[in-house]
């Protein structure tokens, strides 16, 4: 893989970013992908993977932080659960797909 340039890869989050400010259902990610995979030889199912999977962490970041709020009784309990089971679900499909990845690969 070739290695990405900084720059092209901080314009294309910051587009994205833009554009997710202002047009709904996260259209910027899309655009953020198209952006930097037209600038990196690696193309554009390359970007829109890295896209996936950081939003992919997000979740998981997110659910882990509203699970330390919820030991320490700190926040909403309706949006800390929410993200709380959100992430627990993420992480058991990934769970599934890695013990299944036979099957995954075929299908």
């Amino acid at each position: 893989m070739k290695k990405p340039n900084t720059k092209n890869l901080l314009q294309s989050l910051s587009i994205g970013y833009f554009i997710n400010s202002f047009i709904p259902f996260k259209a910027g990610d899309l655009v953020r992908a198209w952006i930097s995979g037209r600038k990196m030889k690696n193309g554009r199912g390359f970007a829109l993977a890295t896209v996936i999977v950081d939003r992919y962490l997000d979740i998981l970041v997110v659910g882990i932080l509203f699970a330390i709020f919820s030991i320490f009784k700190l926040g909403n309990a309706d949006s800390v659960q929410f993200y709380m089971f959100l992430a627990a679900g993420v992480l058991v499909v990934t769970l599934l797909v890695y013990i299944l990845r036979g099957y995954v690969k075929r299908y």
